[in-house]
């Protein structure tokens, strides 16, 4: 499972981050050769514009969370096609060795209403097993070896549908901390050369010392990924 620590170093929204960079980047191109003395560049300044171009087109949150809501769909409702083969199947044990038999027992069915999706999945596998097993009983109530496959096959979509879920939302998790981590990228770079920009024009060109104020640190704040955008 993925894990994500990652956390904004600004309170500023991803657009608002992207085009303060982009802006920055005109300002910079015009001023490179003032700079130049605190290390700025023209490869750097195109560093930064790629970056905020691929941050501005990656995927959002948002995005993957629709993948996740698919994925998630997709598994409620095999779980619940697994939940009424699960009924059924109690209903034929039932019927054919009573409800307080030893062989009832067996099946531990358990508690539908509270079983969790790897419970499912668990007691579909193993009423599938046994039905194998006592399928000359069962087979008055309408236990085949074409129903028993289908149990399995049921359970094998399951098992997959489970593991495709958490990849979902683990891609999910790791792409909100990839995308935090580039935002923090582009926010040290524009916060480092705003603050050359206002080192250099502060006493000299009140204009442009107005074009390198990007962003009130008085509001700076964090946020946990998932993004917020």
């Amino acid at each position: 499972m993925a894990k994500n620590n990652a956390s904004r170093q600004f309170a500023l929204s991803y657009p608002e981050l992207t085009q303060i960079s982009k802006n920055l980047c005109e300002v910079l191109t015009r001023d490179v050769e003032d700079l130049s003395i605190f290390g700025l560049s023209a490869p750097a300044i195109l560093n930064l514009s790629t970056i905020t171009t691929d941050f501005e087109n990656s995927r959002i949150d948002v995005e993957y969370s629709g993948d996740a809501m698919v994925k998630t769909e997709e598994k409620n409702i095999l779980s619940e096609q697994a939940l009424d083969q699960i009924r059924f199947m109690n209903a034929r044990v039932v019927a054919a060795f009573g409800e307080n038999s030893v062989v009832y027992d067996t099946f531990k069915f358990g508690d539908i209403y509270i079983m969790t999706d790897p419970e499912i999945l668990e007691t579909l596998r193993r009423i599938a097993r046994m039905a194998e097993q006592f399928i000359t009983e069962l087979t008055p109530y309408g236990v085949t070896p074409i129903l028993i496959t289908s149990l399995e096959d049921l359970a094998e979509e399951l098992s997959t549908s489970l593991i495709v879920k958490e990849k979902t939302q683990d891609a999910r998790r790791l792409a909100a901390a990839e995308r935090v981590e580039k935002a923090n990228e582009i926010y040290n770079f524009i916060t480092t050369y705003s603050n050359f920009g206002k080192k250099f024009y502060g006493k000299t060109n009140p204009a442009k010392y107005q074009d390198y104020i990007i962003y009130d640190p008085s509001s700076a704040g964090s946020a946990n990924a998932p993004e917020v955008v």
